[in-house]
């Protein structure tokens, strides 16, 4: 993965002061055997100190208000296509999925604009910064792969294939503009991996909830078909592979193209476009 926090090659990272807060904040909740009351306070004197950071540096404020009005109005953009194309309460229920998550992940981004540290000069950055910006919008798209796949099932991959590609660009984009530019981040070598995480796990969980990946790769299954159970014992017998069906449900028409089966080639429809078990 391309990570957006990491330093300039050749470039030595400087040692960076280490945050007293955070510190005196992690002794106070050791201190307080985590506590209820002790975790309370420091979600609480972290909150006041995220606060203070915003408020303190107006230009970062200013650049996540822009970052949060523009995915804002891109969400509902996206939702204004999506009406075109399913029902109205589907469409309802993709916007409300997607403000949520929105919402989530810019407020945990304002709460840690103190990480927009630049690891070359130890100074706070003015800005969020492209690289970082990338960075959250794939973390983003992790609820937009789980309706890429649900759709896929209605015989749509595209959306489906514009998230992943997305996420492709952005992992690629990210780190190397940050060590073009050199504006690498703590924030953006914490976050990277962590969002990386984020929108693979749930891109596997989603496709193989549709059938598209077997569910054992989830857990790293080797032992499919027959053999030897891991403990021992008796063999299984071979499980089947998953079925394919090259198309949407039949009497169904595509709504990006409006053809019906009926009327489509069966190479029109890629062969993962639906999928069982049975």
């Amino acid at each position: 993965m391309h990570d957006a926090g990491r330093g300039v090659r050749g470039v030595e990272e400087p040692e960076l002061p280490p945050n007293l807060f955070v510190i005196s904040l992690l002794h106070d909740l050791q201190v307080g055997n985590y506590s209820r009351r002790a975790w309370g306070v420091f979600v609480r004197d972290s909150w006041r100190r995220s606060w203070q950071t915003m408020m303190e540096n107006p230009g970062l404020r200013r650049s996540w208000l822009r970052f949060t009005t523009a995915g804002t109005v891109g969400i509902l953009v996206a939702g204004g296509v999506c009406a075109w194309l399913v029902a109205p309460s589907e469409t309802v229920l993709f916007l409300a999925t997607s403000l949520l998550w929105w919402a989530v992940l810019m407020a945990d981004l304002g709460l840690h604009l103190g990480l927009m540290v630049n690891l070359e000069s130890g100074e706070l950055r003015r800005t969020i910064g492209v690289p970082n910006m990338l960075t959250e919008l794939r973390a983003f798209g992790s609820i937009w792969v789980a309706w890429g796949a649900h759709w896929l099932t209605e015989g749509m991959p595209i959306p489906l294939v514009f998230v992943f590609g997305v996420a492709a660009v952005t992992d690629l984009l990210d780190g190397w503009i940050a060590r073009r530019a050199h504006v690498s981040t703590r924030w953006g070598r914490l976050y990277d991996p962590f969002m990386d995480g984020i929108f693979f796990g749930v891109a596997a969980i989603s496709l193989a909830v549709i059938g598209v990946l077997p569910p054992s790769s989830l857990c790293g299954g080797g032992h499919r078909g027959s053999g030897t159970r891991p403990g021992g014992g008796r063999p299984r017998p071979a499980s089947p592979p998953p079925s394919f069906s090259p198309g949407p449900r039949p009497g169904s028409a595509c709504p990006l193209t409006g053809w019906a089966p009926s009327s489509t080639p069966s190479w029109w429809w890629p062969r993962w476009g639906r999928c069982s078990t049975s």
